[in-house]
């Protein structure tokens, strides 16, 4: 059986602190109010902080690099959304915000970003459903179809149209064609769209 002591109070002597010794745990089950919590520094896995910062500060390093303290974040310019997405040059970036890959004629996904599913709508017609909405539809959608992408003779054979149903934009999906040199639909192997905003 452990050895135990009991006593009503522990006080350092003539005001010094109490030392563990390395490898030793003070373990204590109740009864120390917060206000006799000491302050634990950073090197030994604390904060070095002896209170909360205000409503909406973050934790951050203080400019001198030397220890924490409490702050509000700073805001960000294009040129740090650049840095963050590898992008050259002073010009803002713009990403992607939704996109697909998918087999023409069932509207099977092969990969997709933000897509739920893709409607078949007929022949050479699909329907795209973002998986979280767009905020309005003033978003541009690019795309391409290809014929025979898997034909080991001809596999360019991606000359003929891809068309967009423009009036069935909305927030929540677009609608896209696939179509032939005689401009009818027509379905093709795999058909690729993104969206921008």
């Amino acid at each position: 059986m452990a050895s135990k002591i009991k006593v009503d109070q522990i006080e350092g002597a003539a005001g010094s602190t109490i030392t563990i010794p390395t490898g030793q745990t003070l373990s204590i089950a109740d009864g120390l109010a917060s206000s006799s919590l000491p302050t634990v520094p950073v090197s030994k896995g604390g904060t070095g902080l002896t209170s909360l910062g205000s409503a909406g500060q973050s934790l951050k390093v203080n400019s001198g690099g030397s220890a924490l303290e409490f702050g509000t974040i700073s805001s960000y310019a294009d040129s740090d959304v650049n840095t963050l997405l590898s992008i050259g040059g002073s010009a803002p970036g713009f990403v992607c915000r939704g996109w697909a890959n998918i087999t023409g004629g069932t509207g099977a996904l092969r990969s997709s970003g933000n897509c739920s599913s893709i409607t078949d709508l007929g022949t050479g017609h699909y329907r795209f459903n973002f998986n979280t909405a767009l905020e309005d539809i003033n978003f541009v959608v690019t795309g391409e179809s290809v014929e025979n992408w898997q034909s080991s003779t001809d596999s360019h054979n991606d000359h003929n149209n891809f068309a967009l149903r423009r009036k069935l934009f909305t927030t929540s999906s677009f609608e896209m064609e696939s179509r032939n040199s005689s401009n009818a639909n027509t379905d093709h192997q795999m058909v690729c769209c993104a969206a921008f905003r």
